[in-house]
């Protein structure tokens, strides 16, 4: 074989096994949002920074046989991950280790249970390099805390890329270390549903009979969450309906008009951990 048409063989071969190994992800609309504590936080206790750095390549690398650690925090390919942080002293520090891409943000949860504005900590991270490499995988969060008082903690992950080779390790951890502290995760649930007929007038809780509406009248919902000052996650909660000519608009949202072009019994129900139900006539 002649030593050019070799070289070409050979070049469209490593361009065909890098466009088979790298393949970008799609980020959906609905992009879910998971508990924080359970998926990617680790409090060090009263560790310092080397016992961090140490543990996070230690999660990256895994164990010898096996699936490492740091994997099974890889899915979905975008997530955002939420919890409530309560740091045991002012000195705490925080610091994350992710593969692709992660913004951290917090907001100081008031006494009322309101949520302040949201503060960002750290922009994105990493760059789809292989891991270990904490040079651009890791990010110290050097900022103010105070002991008595409790924070929410977002953290907006993406996996940039996907490698189908078994090498690519994916997933992000969250430390605390310094004296460390609590992460209670953060889950938001349907405490009930109020409406307005019409759109119109301030919002009124649900009677115990039913609405009454007119053929092609509608009425405004809002699902009311739980913690109630909580954001709902994209296209949540979940909104169904029965009975015939009901208009529901596609998708979730705090929010729905809806709108009834035929008389009967009908509902309308939102979910998301927990539900209501709003009957009408």
């Amino acid at each position: 074989m002649p030593p050019r048409f070799s070289f070409t063989l050979f070049c469209l071969a490593l361009a065909c096994g890098v466009l088979c190994c790298f393949v970008p992800t799609s980020h959906a609309d609905d992009t879910p949002t998971l508990p924080l504590g359970l998926r990617g936080f680790q409090d060090m206790g009263g560790a310092g920074l080397s016992a961090v750095q140490h543990e996070a390549v230690r999660q990256a690398t895994g164990p010898p046989s096996g699936e490492p650690r740091f994997r099974s925090m890889s899915a979905p390919q975008h997530a955002i991950f939420e919890g409530d942080f309560k740091p045991r002293n002012n000195d705490v520090l925080l610091a994350i280790f992710a593969d692709d891409g992660a913004n951290v943000s917090r907001a100081e949860i008031g006494a009322d249970g309101t949520l302040g504005n949201w503060i960002p900590l750290v922009g994105r991270l990493g760059v789809g390099q292989p891991l270990p490499d904490l040079a651009q995988s890791f990010a110290l969060i050097d900022v103010p805390w105070d002991s008595t008082k409790t924070y929410r903690i977002r953290v907006d992950y993406k996996n940039l890329f996907y490698t189908l080779n078994t090498t690519d390790i994916d997933g992000m951890t969250l430390f605390a270390f310094n004296g460390g502290g609590t992460m209670t995760d953060f889950v938001v649930n349907v405490d009930r549903l109020q409406y307005r007929m019409g759109g119109q007038g301030d919002w009124e809780e649900l009677p115990a009979d039913p609405l009454k509406v007119s053929v092609g009248g509608s009425i405004e919902f809002k699902a009311v969450p739980s913690p109630l000052n909580a954001d709902w996650p994209a296209n949540k909660p979940v909104w169904s309906k029965t009975g015939e000519g009901v208009v529901l608009p596609e998708g979730g949202g705090g929010t729905k008009m809806v709108t009834f072009d035929q008389g009967g019994d009908k509902t309308v129900k939102a979910t998301y951990g927990s539900s209501d139900t709003a009957n009408i006539k």
